[in-house]
C-alpha cells in the first residue's frame, strides 16, 4: 500500500494572489482592464492575436496562413 502526500506551503496561495493583484494594478495603469483575473497567468502565454471583422475566424476548421507584424 503506498500513500502520497501532497504538501501546499500555507503562503502560497496569498503569493499567487498578490502577483495577479500587482498584475491587475500594472495593467490598469496602462489601460488595460480585466474581467476575469485568473487569466492573467494564462494570457503571459500568448504570443499572437488574429482579429477577424468578417466573422470567418469562428468557422471550423480555419487556418492562418499568414500574419502582419504591427509595431508602434
Amino acid at each position: 500500500m503506498n500513500c502520497v502526500v501532497v504538501a501546499v506551503p500555507p503562503g502560497l496561495p496569498a503569493a499567487a494572489t498578490s502577483g495577479i493583484v500587482f498584475a491587475i494594478y500594472r495593467l490598469s495603469r496602462l489601460k488595460i482592464f480585466c474581467i476575469t483575473p485568473a487569466r492573467i497567468n494564462l494570457a503571459g502565454k500568448i504570443s499572437r492575436f488574429v482579429f477577424d471583422k468578417t466573422g470567418t475566424i469562428t468557422e471550423e476548421g480555419l487556418t492562418v496562413l499568414g500574419y502582419r507584424v504591427v509595431k508602434d
